[in-house]
C-alpha cells in the first residue's frame, strides 16, 4: 500500500471512455485530486503549465511528439503519461514503457517518483 502525505494533482486531457474511466477509477484513491482538462494535449499546454500537476494522463499518438518535447523542456518536472487503449499500456514520457493491466499499476506509475524522493 502506498502512503504519501498530501494529495497528487492529475491533469486529465481529452474526453474519451478511456480516459474518463482512468479518471474515475483514480478518483477513487484517496492519493490524487484529479483535474479534467477535456482538451487535447496541445489544447491544454497553459492550463498544464498554470495548474502545474504531479502527472498528466492523455490519449497518445505520434502527433503530440513535439507538444510532448516542449511540455517536457518547459516543465520537467510534470510526468507525462501517454495512454494507447489499443495496446493496453502506457508511455511514461521520460523514456520507459509499462503495460498496464488494472488502476493499481497506473497508480504506481503515477506516485513512483514522488516516492522514491
Amino acid at each position: 500500500m502506498i502512503v504519501l502525505k498530501q494529495c497528487l494533482e492529475v491533469g486529465i486531457c481529452g474526453n474519451s471512455l478511456f480516459l474518463n474511466g482512468m479518471a474515475a477509477s483514480l478518483q477513487e484513491q484517496r492519493l490524487f485530486r484529479v483535474s479534467r482538462l477535456e482538451k487535447s494535449l496541445a489544447d491544454a499546454v497553459l492550463d498544464i503549465k498554470m495548474l502545474s500537476p504531479h502527472a498528466v494522463l492523455f490519449e497518445y499518438t505520434d502527433a503530440e511528439r513535439p507538444i510532448i518535447a516542449a511540455l517536457l523542456r518547459e516543465c520537467p518536472g510534470i510526468r507525462l503519461i501517454g495512454l494507447e487503449a489499443e495496446r493496453n499500456s502506457l508511455i511514461v514520457f521520460s523514456g520507459s514503457e509499462h503495460a498496464v493491466t488494472n488502476v493499481e499499476e497506473l497508480i504506481q506509475v503515477i506516485v513512483d517518483k514522488q516516492v522514491s524522493k
